[in-house]
């Protein structure tokens, strides 16, 4: 069996079925322009349910890796998805919408990614809806990954930035460390790489 099957079937089955999310949602949207080594072969999952134990039986050639962090407020629980076909039939796969794919990413920066591959992807999420981009980062509730998703989309100057309320957004108070040996970028008080703190 596919992942994409195994996954299209536990959402069918199950309501409290995890979302495919992070940078397997951008991949599957075709959103990412490169992979890491392992990004095929390593598929993100997320949700906050008990894994089934049918569902971590299943042979795969593909790992799942299932992240329980719980980024957004229920308030936000329908919002981001969408659904693709799946290799069964009237089966979609419910995966997160660029916005929240990317806001997914950016929590797992510095332990699972590098700051420059998401900087990478996010510098191609040029078409991000505004309505959306808004409402996900209000129900946030990641100070860190709010203020670097912020800092990307003004970094390439992504037109739809412009129209985002940051000022209702609630970054917080006081720095946020993102990068080893980085340079504190003022506007958003993250670390940073000096090459990006323009």
């Amino acid at each position: 069996m596919s992942w994409q099957g195994l996954v299209a079937s536990w959402q069918h089955i199950e309501s409290e079925a995890y979302h495919v999310g992070g940078e397997t949602a951008l991949n599957v949207q075709g959103f990412s322009h490169y992979l890491r080594l392992a990004g095929e072969n390593l598929i993100y999952l997320v949700g906050s349910s008990k894994v089934p134990s049918w569902v971590r039986n299943v042979a795969l050639n593909v790992s799942l890796r299932v992240v329980h962090k719980q980024l957004f407020r229920d308030v936000s629980k329908n919002v981001g998805f969408t659904e693709i076909k799946s290799p069964i039939k009237d089966w979609p796969l419910k995966v997160s919408s660029p916005e929240r794919a990317m806001m997914e990413v950016l929590v797992f920066v510095k332990d699972e990614f590098s700051f420059t591959f998401a900087a990478e992807l996010m510098e191609g999420l040029t078409t991000l809806r505004p309505s959306v981009v808004n409402e996900l980062l209000h129900a946030c509730g990641h100070v860190a990954v709010k203020r670097l998703f912020l800092f990307l989309a003004g970094y390439y100057k992504h037109p739809w930035i412009e129209t985002i309320d940051k000022a209702a957004v609630g970054l917080g108070k006081g720095k946020r460390h993102i990068v080893d040996k980085g340079k504190l970028n003022k506007a958003y008080l993250i670390t940073v790489p000096e090459r990006f703190n323009v």
